[in-house]
């Protein structure tokens, strides 16, 4: 990109003529004030663009897809594409019209940002792209805790996951004594994890044998109308293939990278204790992006006691108990069930463990975001500098017709903070695309307060790079430009 840019603007600089070289007077574009401005050819451009995010938006909304940050995303450029180019039409609209025989300091600023339109709608957009990568970025942290305890979600349900290395001797929810806490039993083939936890690709995903009409009775990981799913799982693909669904979303597209569904789902190959090779056919995928079962495959225990015979006990559980008292539980299953070798934990830290990949990628994409947002506020103080060494005759000029330098600098701010406006206004409103998801969606984690804080940050500190740009970049010594005007 770098390389591109240079190669452009050399291009652009070698082929001016000698006379404008010399001149220097590169701050006027071609003008158009004597072309006739066509609203309908300069609002087409937007108006299609914003068509297509509020379609894509409508799309996202009511299409009934898994994963909507995708759609919105593109929305949101959608959306900044159609404030850019609603910008270049308004300077165009501007340069069009006649210039008005007397000018306030804000008329002349706005003629000012049609002199070079290329340069003022740069500026606009790269602060506006910036902002709306760092905002969207943001709206992507989710709560695992929201709606943790609805059956659709990724916990099922469920408040309590425990994990065994050999099969407990007592049904461990009988420990506690309490009618109010029941387990779910599970049974546990070991081989590869497929969640976001290893690196490495996994070709035959852990198995578990799972009681799929109890799954789907109680409308666990899928809602009250998915139980369709769980029946997939009873459902025999043929001879020597049992089906299974995977652990969630995100296992099949990242961890497996395969097809799942009766017809195109994925085969893979297996062994069974006798030495018998079968296959596992992904019939399916439980809907939510992360589960407890993130990394393994479930199939129906009857299945599962066919092929795995010698597995016969159950090593893995799913606690039905009070959310409110999750600490306190996993802390007295866990000294109970010492001599099996348990690891009991509240089914939220059990997605943390797993979304915590994720949180680090988006913390450290958050962060560059906002390190570029610093260095654009400081680009924007180095195009303040160049318009300033470009236009120091002008300056000079007013000055010499009787502007102190107050007048002349509220000048230049004037005109600068039009650009600084429209790029924040364009921006914040891709951005709000953006981040709807995660302002109308239980599991979102946004932080208004910090976003608010990010973006007082983000606009202080353009403000200030463009009034330190304007106080030392303002020439004190005019005479000798005056000369050369």
């Amino acid at each position: 990109c770098a390389a591109c840019t240079l190669a452009l603007a050399l291009r652009r600089q070698v082929r001016r003529s000698a006379r404008e070289l010399l001149n220097l007077d590169f701050t006027q574009e071609a003008s158009h004030r004597d072309k006739a401005f066509c609203p309908g050819r300069a609002l087409a451009a937007p108006a299609l663009f914003l068509a297509a995010g509020l379609g894509l938006i409508a799309y996202a909304a009511f299409g009934g897809i898994e994963s909507v940050a995708g759609p919105f995303f593109g929305a949101g450029a959608l959306l900044l594409l159609a404030g850019l180019t609603a910008f270049r039409a308004l300077l165009a609209w501007v340069e069009a019209r006649p210039a008005p025989a007397h000018m306030g300091l804000a008329t002349l600023a706005l003629q000012n940002l049609v002199r070079r339109k290329g340069r003022s709608i740069g500026v606009v957009g790269l602060l506006a792209t910036g902002y709306f990568l760092v905002f969207a970025v943001a709206s992507m942290q989710e709560d695992l805790e929201a709606g943790a305890a609805h059956r659709e979600s990724g916990t099922g349900g469920f408040a309590l996951f425990a994990e065994c290395t050999v099969p407990p001797e007592e049904e461990p929810a009988g420990l506690l004594g309490r009618d109010d806490v029941t387990s779910l039993a599970i049974q546990v083939h070991g081989a590869d994890d497929a969640s976001c936890l290893n690196l490495n690709y996994a070709a035959q995903p852990n198995v578990l044998g799972v009681p799929s009409k109890t799954l789907a009775a109680m409308g666990a990981f899928t809602g009250e109308d998915g139980a369709a799913l769980w029946d997939l799982l009873r459902d025999a693909p043929g001879e020597d293939i049992v089906p299974a669904l995977v652990g969630d979303a995100d296992t099949a597209m990242w961890g497996l990278q395969k097809k799942t569904g009766p017809e195109k789902g994925a085969l893979l190959d297996y062994v069974d204790e006798a030495g018998r090779h079968f296959k596992i056919k992904l019939v399916g995928k439980l809907p939510m992006r992360l589960s407890v079962f993130q990394g393994s495959l479930l199939i129906d225990h009857a299945a599962f006691a066919e092929r795995f015979p010698s597995e016969t006990g159950h090593r893995m559980f799913l606690f039905d108990a009070p959310f409110a008292e999750t600490a306190a539980l996993a802390k007295e299953l866990n000294k109970k069930l010492e001599r099996a070798g348990a690891e009991v934990m509240s089914t939220v830290d059990r997605l943390r463990e797993f979304y915590v990949v994720e949180q680090t990628y988006l913390g450290m994409f958050l962060a560059l975001g906002a390190l570029g947002m610093l260095l654009g506020a400081a680009g924007m103080a180095i195009v303040v500098l160049r318009n300033l060494l470009e236009r120091r005759r002008e300056i000079a000029l007013l000055r010499a017709v009787g502007y102190g330098n107050a007048p002349v600098r509220r000048l230049l701010f004037i005109e600068h903070g039009i650009l600084l406006l429209a790029g924040f206004a364009v921006g914040g409103i891709a951005a709000a695309a953006a981040v709807l998801p995660a302002l109308l969606r239980s599991g979102s984690n946004l932080d208004i307060t910090n976003l608010s804080t990010l973006a007082l940050l983000i606009v202080g500190a353009s403000i200030a790079c463009t009034l330190a740009a304007l106080r030392y970049g303002t020439p004190r010594n005019a005479l000798d430009a005056l000369r050369d005007e």
